[in-house]
């Protein structure tokens, strides 16, 4: 089979474990070793390296009228807008030099813990929504019942001491910057 590139969608965290500080999730683990097998194999691959997207808050935190996240999370993330993600990808899709490996950083403009990405999006809602942030030693408890509850645990074990580093600039010049933000990306 000839296969002359490969585009592939992962994690900030495949680039950077270290922003982890050390915590791991198995998911994490199969990430790291893809991104490990991809640059080996010598077939020219775009790496696109997600931050927390925005749009997670509505699929997958919102459960009726209330936005449901854990805590505590110490650092902020730099949300990025499924939108720009979008029109970013595409720029590198379109680029005529697809000879060479290459790495982007997926982030997006500002950088958010995951109580304030949950609140100022709630309060663009009408009605406003509530923002329920249940601590990780809770959600490990009743995961212990619940396996839902479990993996939220796990990530929110991640999250809680994860810290991000701004590392897109050089995605931005080449892809654009993102255009959106946390009230904007749903309009």
């Amino acid at each position: 089979m000839n296969i002359n590139r490969i585009f592939h969608v992962s994690a900030i965290t495949a680039m950077f474990p270290e922003f982890a500080q050390g915590a791991e999730l198995d998911i994490n683990t199969i990430r790291k070793t893809g991104y490990r097998l991809l640059k080996e194999s010598g077939i020219p691959t775009t790496f696109f390296h997600l931050s927390w997207i925005m749009d997670t808050i509505e699929f997958t935190m919102r459960k009726g009228d209330t936005l449901q996240a854990f805590k505590p999370i110490h650092y902020p993330m730099y949300w990025l807008a499924g939108k720009d993600l979008g029109r970013m990808i595409a720029n590198a899709v379109s680029q005529s030099d697809h000879a060479l490996t290459k790495d982007y950083v997926m982030q997006g403009r500002e950088a958010m813990t995951f109580e304030v990405a949950l609140t100022r999006y709630a309060n663009t809602q009408s009605p406003k929504l509530n923002v329920q942030l249940t601590p990780v030693w809770v959600l490990k408890i009743v995961g212990l019942f619940n396996k839902e509850a479990r993996l939220a645990a796990q990530i929110g074990s991640i999250f809680s001491n994860y810290k991000e580093e701004f590392r897109a600039e050089q995605t931005w010049k080449e892809l654009g910057k993102p255009q959106y933000d946390i009230e904007s990306f749903r309009k």
